[in-house]
């Protein structure tokens, strides 16, 4: 099954920031979201929705709605600052 790919308006815009050698790697791991959301590299998040992947420095959080076949990516950032960020989301 293939899943469709919604961004948030902030993952979205922290996305185009981020800079050529890591956003070709996160291109490609969102890619692959679209075919295998829950890879083996995926971790659930505690206490909190939703999931992660970590690719070099950065890390995607996103929440998968099987009944939908869509997967909502809702942050994307250093790894270091993601989680402070997202916690205001949840």
């Amino acid at each position: 099954m293939i899943y469709s790919l919604d961004f948030s308006k902030q993952a979205f815009k922290d996305f185009t920031k981020i800079s050529d050698p890591f956003y070709t790697n996160i291109k490609i791991s969102i890619e692959n979201l679209a075919s295998n959301p829950r890879s083996h590299r995926y971790i659930k998040l505690k206490n909190r929705r939703g999931y992660r992947i970590r690719v070099g420095d950065c890390r995607e959080i996103y929440h998968i709605v099987d009944a939908q076949l869509i997967i909502d990516v809702f942050a994307i950032g250093n790894r270091r600052e993601i989680i402070i960020k997202s916690t205001n989301t949840f």
